[in-house]
């Protein structure tokens, strides 16, 4: 079912490309890569570098099925890079941790042939959460996914929406208990997010399991979506999991399991159009 569909991913190994069945390892070294986000023609991922060493945001031109202009945009240090999301000409990039104290959001303005920093942005909660890994714009609304490290903290991950002038407005009501979120999106007006340690995906309140899976990155087309399946291991031990993608039918949410080259634990997923 992938032979004819093609895909970015990322991994804590490194950048992949699946094309045609057949999978291209484009940049690694054991290098980690997490998000992915296009404008035009051109793709941006967030690198974490070796075990979150020197990181940064990497470009590139995706264009007649080839890749070309790889270039480094962004260097940061004191780094645990995660989410990048694209809103009007302008990259934000999420910069969090709690390993030590930072949970920012790096915004860029996109310009032809670089990225332009313009500020970093701490939304205030007066919350107790912790580690934002994703945000997203929609309508006139930003929401911010903070993952809370809930193995840890028994707190469950959080959907928070905040005015576009980042004055925080609620915490979303999900109807369901998250743990270790990632991935949210809303389509035609509703709700999709990976409830990852809870090996669950929500497809509009239709909860999808993966037993015993880690459930991060996903994507779709017009009549599945493609779910990125690790095993739920610590930290120190993720580069041995195994990689599948979960193929599930929008209509009648039937399930497909497509085994992958062992290439770590899965980030993000994105089809190429």
């Amino acid at each position: 079912m992938l032979k004819k569909k093609e895909f970015f991913i990322t991994t804590n190994k490194g950048f992949y490309h699946l094309k045609n069945g057949h999978l291209y390892q484009i940049m690694g070294n054991n290098n980690g890569f997490f998000a992915i986000a296009s404008s035009k023609n051109k793709f941006f991922t967030s690198c974490t570098g070796s075990n979150f060493s020197e990181g940064g945001i990497v470009s590139f031109n995706f264009k007649h099925k080839k890749i070309t202009d790889l270039k480094i945009e962004y260097k940061i240090s004191e780094q645990s890079l995660h989410g990048i999301t694209i809103n009007n000409n302008y990259l934000y990039l999420v910069n969090s941790t709690w390993r030590y104290d930072v949970n920012e959001i790096i915004k860029f303005k996109i310009q032809y042939n670089s990225l332009k920093f313009i500020e970093r942005i701490k939304p205030k909660i007066i919350y107790p959460f912790l580690h934002i890994n994703e945000i997203f714009f929609h309508k006139n609304n930003i929401f911010v996914l903070y993952h809370n490290w809930t193995k840890k903290t028994k707190i469950p991950s959080q959907l928070c929406r905040f005015d576009n002038k980042w004055n925080f407005q609620e915490i979303v009501d999900t109807k369901f208990s998250l743990s270790g979120a990632h991935d949210i999106e809303f389509i035609n007006n509703s709700l999709y997010i990976s409830n990852s340690e809870n090996s669950i995906f929500v497809a509009n309140n239709n909860k999808i399991f993966f037993r015993n899976k880690f459930v991060r990155g996903f994507t779709y087309d017009l009549n599945n979506f493609y779910i990125g399946l690790s095993d739920d291991l610590p930290r120190d031990k993720r580069k041995s999991s195994t990689t599948k993608i979960g193929i599930v039918n929008k209509k009648n949410l039937q399930k497909k399991i497509i085994n992958l080259p062992d290439i770590g634990s899965i980030a993000k997923i994105k089809l190429l159009k």
